[in-house]
């Protein structure tokens, strides 16, 4: 009696092939958007192995804009949403695996079909309410 053999293709040329394509034109326009960061303008549109390197691009674009401001308010919000997020979810947890209490079912259906909402679904809502609240273009907001 011969072992059973589990049947799966392997791969062909022609898979190979179609992966690599695919690859290089997801890669491409990402090497584009590195070239012409490193790069002058006048070669943005022409490539050339010989052309200078410059970090220029990069000290305009810090001067255009305060990007201090915005990296301490992106750490400031994902520092909150972090703690937030990981107190929450930890007492819920405990809850719902330790303790028996009536409409526990109901409660965790809740929760779960809270996870399946599209968060830009409640865009508007959102923006209604703390525009109530007085906290347009605050972190608290956005937290």
């Amino acid at each position: 009696m011969s072992a059973s053999r589990v049947a799966y293709n392997e791969p062909g040329w022609l898979d190979t092939l179609a992966a690599w394509v695919l690859a290089l034109l997801w890669i491409l326009p990402l090497a584009y958007a590195v070239w012409t960061a490193f790069h002058p303008a006048e070669f943005s549109t022409r490539f050339a192995l010989a052309a200078p390197l410059t970090l220029d691009n990069f000290a305009r674009a810090w001067a255009a804009a305060p990007f201090a401001r915005y990296f301490l308010n992106t750490t400031l919000l994902v520092g909150m949403i972090l703690v937030a997020q990981l107190v929450l979810s930890t007492l819920a947890a405990y809850a719902f695996a330790r303790y028996t209490f009536r409409g526990r079912g109901i409660a965790f259906a809740l929760v779960l079909v809270q996870l399946m909402i599209m968060p830009d679904i409640l865009l508007v809502e959102n923006y209604k309410t703390m525009a109530r609240l007085g906290l347009v273009d605050t972190l608290l907001a956005i937290g």
